[in-house]
């Protein structure tokens, strides 16, 4: 299990038990045969003999491999004895205590993720937010529909994060709302007239769960480094050929060195380095 997992789900989100096997020809009929033996494999899927292994590493012909899966990474799983002692101690938020019996054991180890965590430069962050308000004002819209009645907005319950501006926000907005000063003073957004509020399904594919998630970890990698003294620098590359500038000192080397290793492990240069080596 890694003590730094790149991606981590949110609460509601789900996770599959997946059963990779490599068959040893075309006419391998072990996938079948597991499925219908099912033992906690979960999921089966047959790789052909053709095929490029789901993960980083080979399946062995005639072998398989479980792993967790989800829509951000796979992970790949081991099971385990469950000893016949072992029990789950559940405590719920009112302090209530429960016992569940365990049926199954795995450890799961190092995630391979199918998506990259986002690095943190300004464009980037501004297309997440960005999307993140325009689903905000949609669901709104459709939350405050009255007949005969356009949805409006007081402009102050938009937050405007870091690095967005209201010069951004508003011209991310001129297509479905117009900005207009109420009597009172205030300023709203109005739904335009010729607008059509995004379907749900619509507003999921703008605002994945997942790309939350990779927001999320954005953040916590930058807390780390920060707390680590690296305010500034957030990708390794040219740190190599500038520590061979540096003067032949122990300490100012041996912090250099730890800077473009913090700065190697971050998630967004795993993920990338990651998906990059799969698609080739």
């Amino acid at each position: 299990c890694e003590e730094r997992p790149l991606l981590l789900a949110n609460a509601g989100m789900g996770a599959r038990l997946c059963t990779y096997y490599q068959k040893t020809s075309p006419d391998d009929q072990t996938a079948t045969s597991l499925r219908s033996n099912n033992d906690g494999l979960g999921t089966v899927l047959a790789i052909e003999p053709a095929d490029k292994s789901p993960f980083l590493g080979d399946v062995r012909s005639g072998s398989h491999q479980s792993c967790l899966e989800t829509n951000m990474y796979r992970a790949p799983a081991f099971p385990h004895k469950v000893a016949s002692t072992d029990y789950l101690l559940v405590r719920s938020p009112k302090g209530m205590l429960s016992l569940r019996r365990i049926d199954k054991l795995y450890a799961v180890g190092q995630q391979e993720p199918h998506m990259e965590v986002f690095s943190p430069r300004p464009k980037n962050l501004q297309n997440y937010l960005l999307n993140r308000i325009l689903v905000y004002v949609y669901r709104e819209f459709r939350a405050r529909e009255r007949p005969g009645v356009l949805s409006q907005i007081r402009a102050d319950e938009i937050p405007i994060e870091h690095p967005l501006t209201e010069v951004i926000v508003r011209k991310g907005l001129k297509h479905c709302a117009d900005l207009e000063k109420g009597p009172n003073g205030h300023l709203f957004w109005t739904q335009r007239a010729d607008f059509r509020i995004p379907s749900e399904d619509e507003l999921r594919r703008l605002l994945s769960p997942e790309s939350v998630c990779c927001h999320e970890s954005t953040q916590a990698a930058q807390h780390r480094l920060k707390h680590l003294g690296i305010h500034k620098l957030t990708q390794p590359v040219g740190l190599a050929s500038a520590m061979d500038q540096l003067p032949d000192k122990a300490i100012e080397l041996a912090a250099a060195a730890h800077i473009e290793r913090e700065l190697q492990i971050t998630s967004w240069n795993l993920t990338s380095n990651f998906v990059a080596c799969m698609n080739q």
